[in-house]
């Protein structure tokens, strides 16, 4: 995984976004970003993500982690 950095500002306003929105900032900026997308990278990109939140929830339920 990779990171990147943004002031405090910045991230507050995504945060309240997330929030306000029931996402993480992540999906927000995907949400942003994806706009301007190939729907052929949009897609492959979705489909990343998806496996990333299964392969998370898939670990949380093995954990016996359901809440």
């Amino acid at each position: 995984m990779r990171g990147i950095e943004v002031s405090e500002e910045v991230y507050e306003l995504l945060l309240a976004i997330a929030r306000r929105k029931s996402k993480s900032v992540e999906e927000v900026i995907l949400e942003y970003v994806a706009k301007d997308m190939d729907p052929g990278v949009r897609i492959e990109v979705y489909m990343k993500l998806h496996e990333k939140y299964l392969k998370q929830a898939e670990e949380l339920y093995a954990r016996g982690d359901l809440a």
